[in-house]
């Protein structure tokens, strides 16, 4: 029984030798699958003009806040104006006085504060723009013009809501 055991063992031995030296392999096939994904960052959210007549040369012309664009992917960005209000009502003193404006990297959308006004999309191709994009979003006042026509402005606070948006861009 002894010498079947080791036989066994030996012609297991060779036949594993065998496999081995017969060099036998196999493939593995490996996808990698990267999610889209965008990230906003808005610097500062509130912007605020104080415009006082007591002291015209205070006045600002523009505040401005950075936003940056992060994407691994071809998206549109887009902007759009509620309008101005006051107490919530709808309001267009200040129409003719405020523009919007975005400027990054040789691009420029401006559009006007209006109820439902959109700036045309921005395209941004993940190739051109190597995934970030920083740009400056500036609100411009008309100095000039309110300075000459203070009076047909009413005191008030006014409030718009900008909205920034980013969305797939599949062309």
């Amino acid at each position: 029984m002894g010498r079947l055991a080791i036989i066994a063992l030996i012609l297991t031995l060779v036949a594993s030798g065998v496999v081995f030296a017969s060099g036998l392999s196999d493939e593995i096939d490996l996808t990698v699958e990267v999610s889209e994904y965008a990230e906003l960052t808005i610097g500062n959210k509130e912007l605020k003009l104080d415009i006082s007549m007591t002291s015209p040369e205070t006045i600002p012309v523009s505040v401005q806040t950075s936003i940056t664009v992060g994407h691994n992917y071809d998206v549109s960005l887009s902007f759009s104006s509620r309008g101005f209000r006051v107490a919530n009502i709808a309001n267009s003193d200040l129409d003719d006085l405020i523009s919007y404006k975005f400027v990054a990297g040789g691009n420029n959308v401006t559009f006007a504060p209006c109820g439902g006004n959109k700036a045309s999309p921005l395209n941004l191709k993940h190739v051109d723009t190597k995934g970030t994009l920083e740009g400056v979003f500036e609100v411009g006042f008309n100095k000039d013009s309110y300075t000459d026509n203070w009076s047909q402005v009413a005191a008030g606070t006014y409030q718009d809501v900008i909205t920034v948006t980013i969305s797939p861009d599949y062309q």
